[in-house]
């Protein structure tokens, strides 16, 4: 098994989103929240406070859930966790998504309320695949598996189905 720093960036984005699944069917990982996260005191050792997070279960949206998973899982990253923000996590992923499929990863959880713009217009049309899935949990499922499907490009256009 490769180490997080032997695996492409694909591999990571993979490796990820299987780590967000596992999480959510573990009901660690409550999506629907937002990217704050109130949930630990911040701590030297981020690594060590995103397991915490985890192990209490915590409300967060998409792409704060998978820079948690990522952080519990892999570290490599030292900015803030509680009070975060959208930045934050996406410095988190840095590494392993761009901003563009990070802001991608948004616009279909998030369902475009927060983050359209003239350059995700077309996406944002695409992610209204995800619209109907009527949770967090559920369209976040659908991302990540979309993700894995597709060995680390997320492509919106593709309808997913979650049975649960």
């Amino acid at each position: 098994m490769k180490t997080y720093n032997q695996m492409t960036q694909a591999e990571r984005r993979v490796a990820i989103c299987q780590d967000v699944i596992r999480n959510i069917h573990a009901e660690s990982i409550l999506p629907d929240g937002w990217f704050n996260t109130y949930f630990v005191k911040d701590r030297p050792n981020k690594q060590e406070q995103a397991r915490l997070a985890l192990q209490a279960g915590c409300k967060l949206c998409g792409v704060g859930a998978m820079c948690i998973c990522k952080v519990a899982k892999w570290g490599g990253y030292n900015g803030p966790l509680s009070n975060a923000n959208r930045i934050d996590a996406h410095l988190g992923l840095s590494d392993a998504f761009s901003e563009e499929e990070l802001m991608r990863i948004e616009t279909a959880y998030e369902q475009n309320k927060f983050f359209h713009s003239k350059r995700l217009s077309s996406d944002g049309k695409a992610c209204a695949n995800f619209v109907r899935f009527k949770n967090g949990n559920d369209r976040l499922l659908a991302i990540c598996q979309n993700i894995i499907d597709h060995e680390g490009d997320f492509k919106p256009k593709v309808e997913y189905e979650i049975y649960v």
